[in-house]
Protein backbone atom coordinates (compact mmCIF):
# COMPACT_ATOMS: atom_id res chain seq x y z
CA UNK A 1 0.00 0.00 0.00
CA UNK A 2 1.47 3.59 -0.51
CA UNK A 3 1.52 3.74 3.30
CA UNK A 4 4.16 1.32 3.24
CA UNK A 5 6.01 2.14 -0.36
CA UNK A 6 9.05 3.74 -1.23
CA UNK A 7 9.94 6.69 -3.00
CA UNK A 8 13.32 6.14 -5.28
CA UNK A 9 15.35 8.88 -6.56
CA UNK A 10 17.03 8.83 -9.86
CA UNK A 11 20.31 11.17 -9.95
CA UNK A 12 22.64 11.06 -12.58
CA UNK A 13 26.19 10.71 -11.89
CA UNK A 14 27.94 13.20 -13.30
CA UNK A 15 30.12 13.09 -16.14
CA UNK A 16 33.39 14.98 -17.01
CA UNK A 17 32.07 16.39 -19.87
CA UNK A 18 29.02 18.37 -17.80
CA UNK A 19 31.38 20.47 -15.82
CA UNK A 20 30.92 23.01 -18.63
CA UNK A 21 27.07 24.78 -17.89
CA UNK A 22 26.82 25.39 -21.57
CA UNK A 23 27.07 21.58 -21.98
CA UNK A 24 24.49 21.29 -19.42
CA UNK A 25 21.86 23.69 -20.93
CA UNK A 26 22.66 21.89 -24.27
CA UNK A 27 21.95 18.62 -23.02
CA UNK A 28 18.68 19.16 -22.64
CA UNK A 29 17.31 21.43 -25.36
CA UNK A 30 19.24 19.41 -28.09
CA UNK A 31 17.87 15.64 -28.17
CA UNK A 32 21.14 14.59 -30.36
CA UNK A 33 23.53 15.87 -27.09
CA UNK A 34 24.55 13.32 -24.86
CA UNK A 35 21.88 12.02 -22.47
CA UNK A 36 21.23 9.69 -19.71
CA UNK A 37 18.96 7.30 -20.13
CA UNK A 38 16.94 5.84 -17.24
CA UNK A 39 16.02 2.48 -19.25
CA UNK A 40 18.30 0.25 -17.02
CA UNK A 41 16.95 0.54 -14.04
CA UNK A 42 13.48 2.13 -14.35
CA UNK A 43 11.96 -1.54 -14.44
CA UNK A 44 13.77 -2.58 -11.41
CA UNK A 45 12.10 -0.13 -9.52
CA UNK A 46 9.31 0.18 -10.59
CA UNK A 47 8.40 -3.49 -10.44
CA UNK A 48 8.69 -3.01 -6.78
CA UNK A 49 5.62 -0.80 -6.99
CA UNK A 50 7.20 2.48 -5.96
CA UNK A 51 7.45 6.10 -6.85
CA UNK A 52 10.63 7.11 -8.86
CA UNK A 53 11.40 10.82 -9.11
CA UNK A 54 14.03 11.37 -11.76
CA UNK A 55 16.50 14.03 -13.29
CA UNK A 56 15.54 14.66 -16.64
CA UNK A 57 16.57 12.39 -18.57
CA UNK A 58 17.03 11.77 -23.12
CA UNK A 59 13.63 12.87 -24.30
CA UNK A 60 12.37 9.62 -25.29
CA UNK A 61 13.46 8.31 -21.96
CA UNK A 62 10.78 10.91 -20.60
CA UNK A 63 8.11 10.06 -23.49
CA UNK A 64 8.38 5.92 -22.51
CA UNK A 65 8.04 6.64 -19.35
CA UNK A 66 5.31 9.89 -19.10
CA UNK A 67 2.58 9.68 -16.36
CA UNK A 68 5.08 6.75 -13.95
CA UNK A 69 8.12 8.77 -13.42
CA UNK A 70 8.22 12.38 -12.66
CA UNK A 71 10.98 13.88 -14.47
CA UNK A 72 12.53 17.71 -13.68
CA UNK A 73 15.90 19.33 -12.89
CA UNK A 74 17.99 18.34 -9.73
CA UNK A 75 16.93 21.40 -7.36
CA UNK A 76 13.40 20.09 -8.13
CA UNK A 77 13.57 16.64 -6.66
CA UNK A 78 13.16 17.35 -3.22
CA UNK A 79 9.89 19.40 -4.66
CA UNK A 80 7.93 16.35 -6.02
CA UNK A 81 9.05 14.14 -3.02
CA UNK A 82 7.61 16.30 0.02
CA UNK A 83 4.24 16.68 -2.42
CA UNK A 84 4.06 12.93 -2.75
CA UNK A 85 4.85 12.22 0.69
CA UNK A 86 2.51 15.08 1.83
CA UNK A 87 -0.49 13.43 0.40
CA UNK A 88 -2.94 11.79 2.23
CA UNK A 89 -2.60 8.00 1.75
CA UNK A 90 -5.86 7.33 -0.09
CA UNK A 91 -5.09 9.95 -2.56
CA UNK A 92 -1.27 8.81 -2.80
CA UNK A 93 -2.50 5.11 -2.91
CA UNK A 94 -4.99 6.13 -6.28
CA UNK A 95 -1.62 8.07 -7.94
CA UNK A 96 0.37 5.06 -7.59
CA UNK A 97 -2.54 2.42 -8.25
CA UNK A 98 -3.05 4.74 -11.54
CA UNK A 99 0.65 4.76 -12.12
CA UNK A 100 1.37 1.33 -11.73
CA UNK A 101 -1.49 -0.10 -14.26
CA UNK A 102 0.11 2.51 -16.65
CA UNK A 103 3.42 0.82 -15.84
CA UNK A 104 2.47 -2.45 -16.55
CA UNK A 105 0.50 -1.91 -19.94
CA UNK A 106 3.09 0.02 -21.08
CA UNK A 107 5.86 -2.48 -20.58
CA UNK A 108 3.92 -5.66 -20.63
CA UNK A 109 6.59 -8.23 -22.32
CA UNK A 110 4.44 -8.92 -24.82
CA UNK A 111 4.04 -5.63 -25.77
CA UNK A 112 7.25 -4.67 -25.82
CA UNK A 113 8.49 -7.64 -27.38
CA UNK A 114 5.49 -6.65 -30.42
CA UNK A 115 6.42 -2.78 -30.59
CA UNK A 116 10.11 -4.14 -31.18
CA UNK A 117 9.16 -6.68 -34.10
CA UNK A 118 10.26 -9.79 -32.70
CA UNK A 119 7.89 -11.89 -33.75
CA UNK A 120 8.67 -10.54 -37.39
CA UNK A 121 12.26 -11.07 -36.83
CA UNK A 122 11.41 -14.77 -36.03
CA UNK A 123 8.84 -15.29 -38.68
CA UNK A 124 11.74 -14.31 -41.09
CA UNK A 125 14.26 -16.43 -39.27
CA UNK A 126 11.85 -19.40 -39.59
CA UNK A 127 11.63 -18.27 -43.61
CA UNK A 128 15.03 -18.10 -44.22
CA UNK A 129 16.15 -21.24 -42.38
CA UNK A 130 13.16 -23.20 -44.30
CA UNK A 131 14.40 -22.21 -47.63
CA UNK A 132 17.89 -23.15 -46.82
CA UNK A 133 16.79 -26.39 -45.49
CA UNK A 134 14.55 -27.64 -48.51
CA UNK A 135 17.01 -26.21 -51.02
CA UNK A 136 20.38 -27.50 -49.82
CA UNK A 137 20.60 -31.57 -49.54
CA UNK A 138 23.94 -31.49 -47.17
CA UNK A 139 23.70 -28.29 -45.16
CA UNK A 140 21.34 -27.09 -42.88
CA UNK A 141 21.37 -24.19 -40.65
CA UNK A 142 19.91 -24.29 -37.37
CA UNK A 143 19.17 -21.03 -35.49
CA UNK A 144 18.78 -21.14 -31.49
CA UNK A 145 17.85 -18.32 -29.81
Amino acid sequence: DAKNNKIFMSIHRPCPLEKDEQFQLQRYQDPTAPQWSLEPRASVVLNTKSFLISERCHPKDEESWKGIVDFVEQEKIINVYERLVGMGVSERQQLLDERWNLFRTRFNPAQIMQRAGVQELIDVAKNDRVKTETTTRNAFIVMEW
